[in-house]
């Protein structure tokens, strides 16, 4: 049995695309890393993680993403999760579906009208999109009063708890902080990996104002500096995280399960 998946290449049937690595420093520091921080997972009970490389997200290409996730009803299955309530509707859910997800879980009770003037979607594509994650079970519409969308709990269909993006670099701060800063969009905490033995003033100080981690890789592995940890999801992009684990599980397909 083991709690740690690994996603290091494309599954096309979960949408779910990587960028092909390429041969270097960099991608070794990474598979360093991934090596450690699965050692570390694996000591931790009730606990899993899946740890994504290189994952598309919109124009973006975050090196690491771990997706920490509990499940104490199903901690004796191999994966972690419960699919008692796994809806096959959920395997056509869109960007457009989950970033109306995302507002109703931040803002519940919004009438479509409200939905589209705020998002930018026409009212026919809001519809559409509603009753599809209706029918999914994601969100409530009362028959009295349909035009009031309502969340569901986010447990009921999100198991994740803590999103970790991971930008890895060899050297160039400046890079490895813009990048690592903009991760922030989607994972609640932010890390730069870097391949040094010490951090200048300027640049720590900089991490810190901003939120971000600092790992450094150079002989051993420790973390210098904790990133600032916000509330899960933060985007609909940590939403999609959360979709690729669900999906691949109910497939059996395309993840590693790390012994």
């Amino acid at each position: 049995m083991s709690n740690v998946l690994l996603f290091n290449e494309s599954i096309p049937d979960i949408g779910y695309y990587v960028r092909t690595t390429t041969a270097g420093k960099e991608l070794e520091m990474v598979k360093r890393y991934v090596e450690y921080i699965t050692s570390h997972y694996k000591r931790l009970k009730q606990k899993n993680a899946a740890i994504f490389i290189e994952p598309q997200l919109e124009s973006r290409y975050p090196d690491i993403v771990i997706a920490e996730y509990y499940d104490k009803r199903c901690a004796d299955t191999t994966s972690g999760i419960s699919l008692e309530n796994w809806n096959d509707g959920r395997f056509k859910i869109t960007s457009s579906d989950l970033k109306i997800l995302y507002y109703l879980q931040s803002n519940s009770g919004r009438t479509k009208k409200e939905i589209s003037n705020v998002l930018g979607f026409p009212e026919e594509e809001v519809d559409t999109s509603l009753e599809h994650l209706n029918s999914c079970g994601l969100i409530m519409q009362s028959s009295i009063a349909k035009n009031k969308v309502r969340k569901v709990h986010l447990d009921k269909y999100c198991t994740i708890t803590n999103l970790i993006a991971i930008e890895a670099k060899i050297d160039k701060w400046g890079e490895a902080i813009r990048q690592a800063e903009n991760n922030r969009w989607f994972a609640s905490e932010s890390y730069i990996l870097m391949n040094k033995t010490s951090i200048s003033e300027t640049n720590y100080n900089k991490c810190q104002r901003l939120g971000l981690g600092i790992i450094l890789v150079n002989g051993k592995i420790e973390k210098h500096l904790k990133g600032d940890r916000r509330k899960f999801p933060i985007s609909y992009g940590s939403l999609l995280f959360n979709e690729w684990i669900h999906k691949a599980i109910y497939l059996e397909e395309g993840v590693v399960l790390l012994k």
